[in-house]
């Protein structure tokens, strides 16, 4: 099982690194991208995480970006420039993976460039992102594939196709698809990444055995692999097949570079798969040698740049190196991977986490409540007995000299103390910083943190100086210029952390964060979004509205009614609407007269959906509450 695991995350990965920054070409004169000024504060959001190499899920950052932050609450693609790359036409835009995205427009999926330009019209009810150069895509229930042209590749006649070669396609006859609303159909498989599938598609799954066929569609290898994997991950055109005699390694016409007699096979990494022989593991070459004898009763795939991986004997875990030898014995009731390179371990004994470094070292045993966490300056955080500890780069606890040490534990500091029922801040060595004790005291968020006497609170920086005195009621750090929301008697505003002043001039009746970079602030009843700067994006407005401005077109209450907004707060479908659910992948499940249908972002019926008597979704729009501080 942990190889089926480790084979199938070695293909998100490699899935994964298909979305990249396609440049455009220079010469192109390109027209600056018409975001409201909401959809530039998200763009611009999504623009730092990137800088900072994530797009906020862990994977590579991907231009150009979609976004639906345009007047009129449809979707394009926004260059990392600020340059319009795909026009606003389309209800859905996907993320691009090998310079092209799926673009959705009344419930039929096309395909565009990194120029905008129309490679396939909106015209599949399922479609497939692009991989290897070619898209699976469905044409009255049977699969084909296209190219990067939008060119037919692979007639559609088949049950299920994934590429193989420019040339060969591994093809199955059947297909299954799960419960589910006619018409929410999507391909759904363990082999390449497909992210973001709406909670109530139909998954359609391969049945049947597969088969190899050419671009004309005939059988190169009838149908007859029980299952197919990827193998080498360094893109060579093989793929593990398994027949009645076990796993294997196929080439494109259909021989096999490595015969299927094994229990199973992982992938190729580093030029070591894992291999099962007599219900036990060892590990193979490239050809098919054995280059770790079969003698372990589980093992790891080895990751990419690890020195060991983790193997079982007797029932417990211990570590091997690249020749099959135990660098670290069996003793443990699991070892996994941490982080990224240098590589580490985390190790468990009785429910309890320790750790091992790069170099199988153990630096802590199992005393931890959770897997540990190794900080860039070596030190190492976690919870004994749920209580917070930090340990130095060795493993030795560093202890505070006075009271103990409170939740949250960062990795940098200054750290929180409670002492005698009061709190201080402390340095590096846990020594208390000042004789200064506080009632509150928050966590720094950047250089910033709340802290307080009574029911009093300021901001201090990481010398422990006020920032803002403790004057006011509440407090909230975190805008990403510098500002907090704040709360003083009747009065809620943003203030300038660097001065203290106010930087919203009329006093508001609430106001909270929304996200990281805006808030809501309520003025006469009535509510809008304001940006860190305290400028309105939306102006308040009477009645509730939705508050995930990425969609574009945001859930706005008018006249008891229900309709969708702009994110500049302009009505773009009428409120005609009992109740609303948020845009999906370009539908909009609403409620009218009991029975909800689905619309486009124009507000207009989906060809080919029904509507339906409950929300499908099950998960309607709910109510935020408003709420800044204690």
């Amino acid at each position: 099982m942990a190889a089926v695991i480790a084979a199938l995350a070695l293909v998100t990965v490699a899935s994964a690194s298909h979305a990249q920054d396609v440049s455009r070409p220079e010469s192109v004169d390109r027209p600056s991208a018409l975001l409201l000024p909401a959809g530039k504060v998200i763009f611009d959001a999504a623009v730092a995480r990137a800088n900072r190499g994530t797009n906020g899920f862990g994977l590579p950052p991907s231009f150009p970006l979609p976004s639906c932050g345009f007047p009129d609450g449809l979707c394009g693609a926004v260059n990392r420039d600020g340059t319009l790359a795909v026009p606003a036409e389309y209800d859905w835009v996907d993320t691009f993976h090998e310079g092209r995205a799926l673009v959705r427009s009344n419930g039929r999926y096309g395909y565009v460039d990194t120029s905008g330009h129309v490679i396939a019209k909106p015209q599949y009810p399922i479609a497939d992102r692009f991989s290897h150069g070619f898209a699976q895509i469905d044409v009255g229930g049977r699969s084909g594939l296209i190219d990067l042209d939008g060119n037919t590749a692979l007639e559609p006649k088949f049950g299920y196709v994934i590429p193989f070669t420019e040339k060969v396609f591994f093809a199955t006859e059947g297909r299954t698809t799960s419960g589910g609303i006619a018409g929410t159909e999507q391909f759904s498989h363990g082999i390449f990444e497909f992210v973001g599938a709406i909670a109530d598609s139909r998954a359609v799954t391969a049945t049947g055995k597969w088969g190899l066929v050419d671009r004309s569609g005939a059988w190169l290898v009838p149908p007859s692999l029980n299952a197919i994997l990827p193998f080498d991950t360094e893109g060579t055109a093989l793929m593990l097949a398994r027949v009645d005699s076990g796993w294997g390694v196929i080439r494109p016409d259909g021989s096999w570079e490595i015969e299927p007699k094994f229990q199973y096979l992982g992938s190729l990494v580093d030029g070591m798969a894992s291999a099962k022989v007599d219900d036990h593991w060892g590990f193979i070459d490239r050809a098919g040698r054995l280059k770790i004898e079969p003698k372990f009763e589980n093992v790891h795939q080895f990751v990419h740049g690890a020195k060991f991986t983790p193997a079982r004997l007797n029932g417990r875990w211990g570590l091997v190196d690249r020749t099959g030898e135990w660098v670290v014995q069996p003793q443990y009731e699991n070892i996994s991977l941490k982080g990224t390179a240098p590589w580490s371990w985390d190790i468990q004994n009785e429910k309890k986490h320790g750790y091992l470094d790069e170099n199988a070292k153990v630096i802590v045993p199992p005393l931890f409540d959770f897997s540990v966490g190794r900080c860039a300056n070596g030190r190492i955080v976690g919870e004994i007995d749920r209580q917070p500890r930090i340990l130095d780069e060795n493993g030795k606890s560093i202890e505070p000299q006075e009271g103990e040490l409170s939740r949250p534990v960062t990795c940098d500091g200054p750290y929180i103390l409670k002492i005698s029922g009061k709190f201080a801040y402390a340095a590096a060595d846990l020594m208390p910083m000042t004789a200064q004790r506080f009632d509150r005291a928050g966590p720094f968020v950047g250089s910033l943190a709340v802290a307080g006497f009574g029911d009093k609170f300021g901001l201090l920086r990481t010398d422990i100086s006020w920032a803002i005195e403790p004057t006011l009621d509440a407090i909230s750090p975190g805008l990403p210029n510098g500002s907090v929301l704040a709360r003083l008697d009747d009065r809620n505003g943003i203030i300038d952390a660097s001065t203290g002043a106010w930087i919203t001039k009329q006093p508001f009746e609430r106001i909270c964060h929304i996200r990281p970079d805006m808030a809501m602030a309520f003025e006469g009843g009535k509510r809008g979004i304001l940006d860190a700067h305290g400028s309105w994006l939306i102006k308040p407005r009477e009645g509730r509205m939705g508050i995930r401005l990425e969609d574009g077109l945001v859930p706005a209450q008018s006249g008891g009614h229900w309709g969708f907004m702009n994110v500049e707060g302009k009505m773009v479908i009428e409120a005609r609407f009992d109740a609303p659910t948020f845009f999906d992948r370009g539908i909009n499940w609403t409620s009218t007269d009991a029975s909800w249908c689905p619309i486009d972002r124009r507000g207009q019926p989906i060809e080919g959906l029904q509507c339906q008597p409950s929300d499908p979704l099950k998960r309607q729009f709910g109510v935020f509450a408003c709420q800044l501080g204690p």
